[in-house]
């Protein structure tokens, strides 16, 4: 009916996950829980380039490996450890965009667990109430592949990860002068019609006919390359007549374009033992699925085997300060896990110019005196901030994939 009179919704939405087939019988038939997780698999190195939006577009690689929780230890946990075993959640939203509260049942100890939104709690030591508000008023869901998987066979990369993968295979020139700044603005415009945003788009030309003369002289068949590319990128990605762009559908795989694993492990979901709310969240510390992220001009280092004790201290992030004297990876300390390039990794952010005593109430001046917008961002995510700013205070890419651009 919505078709034949022209009332449907624009843009599509995604099909409710209940009133699809279940896994068992799709993502199961190819991928059985036996093989993705076995040994405690999958362990995987992800390796991509960026590109910043500055007139030379500074190549920055960026390096991450992907492996268990626990890694190092007798007893490693798999990244798909949520469908290993049963974990139910509860979402106000039909997408499951946000997540208000978790529930599992240990399969060690038999005993459940349960963890709940700060933004929910009504009474810390009355939290049994709220979990059974939330599970009267918010549909319940067991967490199945889709619930991380969600864009599969359907993903459309956002415009900053489909201009710089362009880049990095020469579809697109590095060399034009702000072509990853023009690219994106291209591509992330709204437009009335397809047509206005190809027209758009083969002004390019105009801009370095404008802008750099000479470029446009010597450069000319670059040009023109970079503005197919674009094209094509547009035409992979952008629906005018339905509304559609970078970005409109989340992908929950990650957390760099859509809040995905940050939906929970956004350290402001906490346990409840007993019907009181705890001081223990949901791991939400980047080494708990990854690497930290290693981004450099030249090829990153990964640290690979078992760390180092004194590295578990929950305060190590603060007091290596102590052993390491400079961001020079000493092969006496730091250098012989380390590169460099993995140290300036946050030292080049202006994180460690953030004065974190008294932070609760003096975050901001802190920040503010650091000289950067992007010091918060080496640990934190927009997710864990909206737990208190309504507003977004923090830039969605990585801040170690800004730091080298500038």
């Amino acid at each position: 009916y919505a078709l034949v009179t022209n009332t449907y919704p624009t843009p599509i939405p995604p099909i409710p996950h209940d009133e699809l087939p279940p896994v068992e019988n799709t993502c199961e038939q190819c991928h059985p829980l036996s093989q993705i997780a076995k040994a405690g698999q999958p362990t995987k190195l992800i390796t991509r380039a960026a590109f910043a939006k500055d007139e030379e577009n500074t190549r920055n690689d960026l390096a991450v490996l992907i492996r268990p929780a626990n890694a190092d230890g007798p007893d490693p946990v798999s990244l798909h450890w949520h469908v290993l075993q049963e974990v139910t959640y509860t979402s106000p939203d039909e997408h499951q965009q946000t997540i208000d509260s978790v529930s599992f049942v240990d399969s060690k100890t038999g005993e459940r667990e349960q963890y709940i939104a700060e933004r929910q709690v009504r009474e810390s030591n009355n939290a049994d109430a709220d979990l059974a508000r939330l599970s009267a008023t918010q549909a319940t869901r067991t967490m199945d592949c889709l619930a991380c998987h969600n864009r599969v066979g359907h993903y459309s990369p956002t415009a900053d990860r489909a201009v710089d993968a362009a880049m990095a295979d020469g579809s697109i020139s590095p060399d034009l002068p702000f072509v990853k700044r023009n690219a994106v603005a291209l591509l992330t415009t709204k437009y009335e019609t397809d047509e206005q945003g190809r027209a758009a788009i083969d002004r390019l030309p105009e801009f370095y006919a404008s802008k750099y003369p000479l470029v446009a002289k010597e450069d000319a068949a670059q040009i023109s390359a970079a503005t197919r590319s674009i094209r094509a990128i547009f035409d992979e990605t952008v629906t005018s007549q339905m509304n559609t762009r970078s970005g409109t559908y989340p992908d929950n795989l990650g957390h760099q374009s859509s809040p995905g694993c940050f939906r929970c492990h956004d350290g402001a979901h906490y346990k409840v033992v007993k019907g009181q709310v705890t001081r223990e969240t949901i791991p939400s510390t980047c080494d708990t699925c990854h690497t930290a992220p290693q981004g450099s001009r030249t090829v990153a280092n990964v640290p690979l085997g078992s760390r180092p004790t004194d590295h578990d201290d929950p305060l190590w992030v603060f007091d290596h300060r102590n052993v390491a004297k400079s961001t020079s990876a000493d092969p006496a300390t730091c250098g012989s896990c380390h590169k460099t390039s993995y140290c300036a990794n946050c030292h080049e952010t202006g994180a460690i110019n953030v004065s974190h005593d008294e932070m609760l109430y003096n975050h901001a001046a802190s920040v503010t005196a650091a000289g950067t917008a992007n010091a918060c961002a080496v640990c934190h995510q927009p997710a864990y901030c909206a737990e208190c700013h309504k507003d977004p205070v923090l830039p969605r890419s990585n801040a170690n994939l800004e730091a080298a651009g500038g």
